[in-house]
């Protein structure tokens, strides 16, 4: 093995290991912020729980005192609204995180693109998204694999590339 396959080899294998940290970085955050976001939720229905609980008790004490003013606890409602909103949005995130949705005839978690609910069979909205590519790709002259826009040498038939005169059976 030459120096130069050996050095486009080292390189390959550095490219590795990098978008593989770079992949589990990323799906590691991606886990911490869903575990933030479910406490979070947690958080918001105690306080739900809470507010209910107080309106129970003022409930209960208009009707052992005879009197049913509802207006007692309208802010309590407000603030259980607002904990729901704040629990929704949250659920909206993990979601989106997960490229998944809600299916908004019967709540059931669909994926993203798909076209009809697996629980109540109703149409979905589907939006396209642009693929992603981690790098612009392009042919190689010589064997047809795709390769990086800027890699110097083809990962599959070992070809130096930008060189149109040098083919792989002239390496040998």
């Amino acid at each position: 093995m030459n120096f130069e396959k050996l050095n486009h080899l080292g390189k390959n294998v550095s490219k590795t290991v990098t978008k593989t940290y770079k992949a589990a970085t990323e799906k590691s955050g991606k886990l911490i912020e869903e575990a933030k976001l479910r406490l979070q939720i947690a958080s918001e229905n105690d306080k739900i729980s809470e507010k209910l609980e107080e309106i129970g008790a003022i409930v209960y004490e208009d009707y052992k005192s005879g009197e049913s003013n509802y207006t007692s606890f309208e802010d309590l409602c407000k603030e259980i609204e607002e904990s729901e909103l704040a629990v929704s949005t949250m659920n909206a995130k993990i979601l989106e995180m997960k490229k998944l949705k809600q299916c908004p005839i019967c709540e059931n978690v669909v994926g993203r693109n798909d076209k009809y609910c697996s629980k109540c069979g109703a149409e979905q909205e589907v939006t396209e998204e642009p693929e992603e590519e981690e790098e612009p790709l392009e042919k190689c002259p010589y064997c047809d694999s795709k390769l990086a826009a800027n890699a110097t040498f083809c990962s599959n038939c070992g070809t130096k590339l930008n060189e149109s005169e040098e083919t792989s059976a002239d390496k040998e």
